[in-house]
């Protein structure tokens, strides 16, 4: 204190200081005010606080030293400094966001960490980052450390990169709180661990995938040891070989489960191992319960100290699904690379890695162009933005489906496509790419324009056309209807719109017609369906209604254009056709029926029943005409539609003025109500019809007159309705009489044949019984034998004019039915819809069957008849023959085998060619559908005579059918499923008697048959 009293204080300041302190100091007193100041005090080494005040007597100048202070305040700020240069510089992310998650100070690590510059990051917030799997969890923990309940919180959890990629980071995030304890900021830091997790996630998958497999018997290990050669599996090796349990086998044993391919190879790669001391590895195929299965083998072998080998250790495991799904993928490989369709691939990244052919035809460059370069060089001039919206969706978990936009060619030019842009996923479930598959819709768009041009003038031309039409959309609701529909309606489209057309529909009809519409608007097919719709005068007319559904790209509907056309006249001329075609088919059908029949009875009921249903009467009725001893009466033959009874009661009709026109060969008889007839009524007892008698208003009779002027009889038929018969029933009816004349007198030919056949066998009888009066007679012999020879001639000439009469009387009607047949399908094609022309084609057909069966029976007739000559007939030129004649026989359609030679017989050629192309045709004809006939002929010699055989793979005869088959008419199957006359062998039967041999048949059902001929051989 001597040392400064009386001194100026700031003297002892260095001068700088000092007089700055003394300004200060005289300025603060004039201005009665306080001065603060720090400074450093060189004489002590102390740094001071000064604190100056103004009072009456001057300036109260008071001294604190802060060195102390001052110290710890600079210790701090080298601290500070030191701990920024550690935060930027720090090994590990360091954060601090505020309470709201957004980043305020980040370090250099976390930068390289998240790809984002430290300006990019501030502007973010810590869940903006944060893996959209990971958000939830980490929302949670984020909660419990801001309400206090922990302190700190350490996950394990995802960020997503700057490039849309993630890593993995063990995250631990701090609470700091201030002076008060109020919560300030979170400080986080991450240390990256994608690497470790990766590593933790394939060796965990490792380890379920070896779980799994050993859990599933697919990996077994096994064991071989030298000295015995005995191979050790365990239950999964033997799983893997489908062994049992425990089974123990030396390697011989065990290499017969492989494939025959694969064991040598197996052998081989083991002794190799064993020789160079290598390791053993195969994979080969085995055979399990009689599967093929794959497997992977691997071994290692053993030695003992001294270096000998002493076994082998290994393992096996059941690769057959893998070799499956490398299967699998070749294949979805081939589809990629053959698809019309651009399929590309690229990283998140945008960059291209894979490109199909697809892509170079549609895009135009080569995989070397595009393979490495940004798919953006596909985007033309003003869609840049594209992209990165495709990838912001897909990063999301979106799939893009059916993208519609636009590309650049390789030339410069656009094309419209349809992209389908899927995300590619790695192991993890991570999203590491992109396919995308891009479709040429070019034509389509443009299809599209022009039908939006043409639907103004589509609407313009439908109000035009002279259907009704409508348009509905894709639920069934009408939104439009052309002019033609109201006009014919007579509704206003307030009436009719929706479901308003149920009102001018047939009440009857409308369910079915709304269950079909419901039905096509629910599968989207075409609707179609016929009618009647009422029109605005009340009245009904039939329209054929077709309903078409306009689709998009994807097939989805749009809406439905229907129409509505005016069949009503049509359909009646298609009833009217109807009708005539059944009448045809009747006719039809009658023809064959008299035609096949030569019993009396049976074709006058068949002609009844025919005519009957052809007229429409409820009953008819044939009158034979004979004459009793009054020369009047007239037996009643047939009857169809009523009992035989109703008649006899009654007696036989009498030639009344109504029934005896008809019986003497007069016009046909038709009344539209017989009880007015001036004819009617004028014979008693009973005039007119007698009591109990079936009722008749409607009445038609005509003759039946044979060729020689004869009247056969009459057909009469009749009706309880007024009106039933028309013009065109009595045309019908007279031409079914003169068929059914014919048939009758075909009939009384055959009977009397019959008789001639019964007198001439009574005359061989008489000749036999005569032969001893003969020897005495001889004189006379020559006479009674040319007596009896003419008669026979008589008898066989009368037989052929019969086979005449059959040939040309019975084939004639079947020209003109086959003839006019052609004339409708020729003349009236386009008038006639499917069914029609289906109808007359089977009417053609069958007139054309029974021509051919009329033939066959005429043939046969030939063949049964007259003397022949037996001459030398080399067999094998007559097969040679048959087979180049018949189109059915040639080598394209069926496989038939000579083994030669085949000996010649004595034998009539043409009777033989008849033999062979009968049974030549069956053996190709009869077999199961999908087979090709192979048919073999083999010829022996047996003594004296020749046997050959035909051997067929055909569909076999039952043991019980086989004589039938050589019967006439003798069929076994179905005329429907294999065509025929059934006449064909019985002519081969013929032909082989006729030239002194006969015709066999061995035969097993499904197994084909043998049909072998015997005749004589050539001395």
């Amino acid at each position: 204190s001597d040392t400064l009293i009386g001194k100026s204080i700031w003297e002892e300041f260095p001068a700088f200081i000092g007089t700055e302190l003394e300004m200060n100091c005289l300025r603060a007193a004039s201005e009665k005010s306080t001065l603060d100041f720090e400074t450093f005090f060189q004489p002590l080494n102390q740094f001071l606080e000064i604190r100056t005040y103004p009072s009456s007597e001057g300036i109260s100048v008071y001294f604190r030293d802060i060195s102390n202070r001052r110290r710890i305040q600079e210790s701090l700020r080298e601290s500070d400094v030191r701990l920024r240069a550690t935060f930027y510089q720090a090994a590990v992310g360091i954060g601090v966001t505020s309470l709201d998650g957004r980043f305020e100070d980040v370090n250099n690590r976390l930068c390289e960490i998240l790809g984002y510059s430290s300006e990019e990051l501030v502007r973010r917030t810590f869940l903006d980052l944060t893996h959209p799997q990971d958000i939830a969890r980490t929302d949670h923990v984020l909660l419990e450390l801001l309400s206090g309940k922990i302190e700190k919180y350490t996950l394990e959890k995802r960020y997503v990169r700057k490039d849309g990629s993630f890593v993995w980071c063990l995250t631990s995030v701090t609470l700091l709180k201030d002076t008060t304890g109020q919560p300030e900021k979170l400080i986080g830091v991450l240390e990256e661990i994608t690497q470790r997790k990766r590593v933790e996630e394939a060796l965990r998958e490792s380890a379920q995938r070896l779980q799994l497999a050993l859990s599933a018997g697919n990996l077994g290990d096994w064991s071989w040891d030298h000295a015995t050669d005995l191979t050790y599996l365990s239950s999964g090796a033997c799983n893997t070989f489908g062994l049992p349990q425990g089974t123990v086998t030396t390697r011989t044993q065990l290499r017969e489960l492989l494939h025959p391919d694969d064991r040598e190879r197996a052998r081989i790669t083991m002794q190799t191992a064993m020789a160079n001391h290598q390791d053993y590895n195969i994979e080969y195929r085995v055979i399990r319960a009689g599967q093929i299965g794959w497997v992977a083998a691997k071994g290692r072998n053993l030695y003992s100290e001294d270096g000998s080998l002493t076994g082998m250790i290994g393992v096996v495991q059941d690769i057959t699904d893998r070799k499956a799904a490398e299967e699998s993928r070749l294949r979805l490989a081939a589809v990629v690379e053959s698809s019309d369709d651009a399929i590309i691939s690229m990283g998140l990244d945008a960059v291209i890695a894979t490109w199909n052919r697809g892509a170079q035809r549609m895009f135009g460059y080569t995989p070397e162009e595009t393979i490495g370069r940004s798919v953006t060089m596909l985007i033309p001039t003003g869609s840049e933005n594209e992209e990165p919206m495709i990838l912001e969706r897909l990063v999301k978990g979106e799939r893009i489906d059916h993208y519609e936009t636009i590309r650049q060619r390789k030339d410069g030019s656009l094309i419209n496509v349809s992209l389908t842009v899927s995300p590619i996923y790695d192991f993890y479930g991570v999203i590491i790419g992109v396919s995308k598959i891009s479709r040429d819709i070019t034509e389509t768009k443009q299809q599209q324009e022009a039908l939006r041009r043409s639907e103004s003038e589509l609407q313009a031309m439908a109000d035009s056309i002279p259907q009704l039409a409508w348009m509905a959309h894709p639920d069934g609701q009408v939104f439009w209807y052309n002019r033609r529909w109201f006009e014919y309606t007579g509704k206003s489209f307030e009436e009719a719109r929706g479901w308003g057309w149920q009102s001018v529909h047939d009440p009857e009809l409308l369910p079915k017609v709304i269950e079909k519409w419901r039905e096509s608007l629910r599968t989207g097919n075409r609707f179609e369906m016929e009618y009647p719709m009422r029109g605005a005068d009340g009245a009904y007319r039939w329209f054929l209604t077709r309903v078409q559904p306009l689709r998009d790209e994807q097939g989805k509907v749009l809406r439905w254009f229907g129409t509505n056309t005016d069949v009503d006249e049509v359909r009646r001329a298609q009833q009217a056709l109807t009708e005539e075609t059944r009448v045809l088919e009747l006719l039809n059908d009658t023809g064959k029926a008299i035609a096949s029949q030569l019993d009396l009875r049976k074709v006058v009921q068949t002609v009844t029943d025919s005519a009957t249903a052809l007229t429409g009467a409820k009953f008819g009725a044939f009158f034979y005409n004979v004459l009793n001893e009054q020369g009047e009466s007239f037996l009643l033959f047939t009857l169809s539609g009523a009992p035989r009874e109703a008649f006899e009661k009654f007696g036989n009709p009498r030639a009344t003025a109504l029934f005896g026109p008809t019986f003497r060969g007069e016009p046909a008889i038709r009344s539209a109500d017989v009880t007015k007839d001036p004819r009617y009524g004028k014979m008693a007892p009973h005039h007119g019809m007698p009591a109990g008698h079936l009722p008749v208003r409607s009445y038609l009779a005509v003759p039946v007159i044979s060729r020689n002027g004869e009247v056969i009889g009459g057909l009469f038929f009749g009706h309880p309705d007024v009106g039933v018969f028309t013009e065109r029933s009595e045309k019908i009816i007279v031409g079914v009489a003169a068929q059914a004349a014919i048939a009758i007198d075909n009939a009384r030919l055959y009977d009397a044949a019959q008789r001639e056949l019964i007198e001439r066998k009574k005359i061989e009888a008489a000749l036999r019984a005569a032969e001893t009066e003969l020897r005495t007679h001889a004189d006379n012999l020559e006479a009674q034998v040319a007596e009896r020879t003419a008669r026979l001639r008589e008898t066989i000439q009368e037989l052929e004019a019969f086979s005449y009469s059959v040939s040309h009387d019975m084939r004639s009607p079947l020209r003109a039915m086959q003839g006019y047949s052609d004339a409708l399908l020729e003349d009236y094609k386009d008038k006639l819809d499917e069914t029609g022309a289906e109808y007359l084609n089977r009417i053609r057909r069958s007139a054309r069957r029974m021509d051919l069966l009329i033939q066959d029976v005429l043939a046969y007739s030939r063949v049964a008849k007259g003397e022949i000559e037996l001459r030398a007939v080399n067999v094998e030129n007559v097969i040679r023959d048959v087979i180049q004649n018949y189109p059915a026989l040639q080598p394209g359609s069926a496989e038939i085998t000579v083994f030669s030679p085949i000996p010649p017989v004595l034998g009539h050629e043409a009777y033989l060619t008849q033999l062979i192309s009968n049974l030549l045709g069956n053996a190709v004809k009869f077999v199961s559908p999908g087979v090709r006939s192979n048919v073999s002929i083999r010829g022996t010699t047996e003594g004296d005579m020749v046997r050959i055989s035909f051997q067929d793979n055909g569909i076999g005869i039952a043991e019980e059918h086989q004589r039938q088959v050589f019967q006439i008419f003798g069929r076994v199957y179905s005329e429907k499923k294999y065509e025929g006359t059934g006449i064909g062998l019985a002519i081969a039967k013929k032909a082989a008697e006729r030239m002194g041999g006969s015709l066999g048949l061995n035969s097993e059902l499904g197994k084909g048959s043998e049909f072998f001929v015997i005749l004589k051989g050539v001395p």
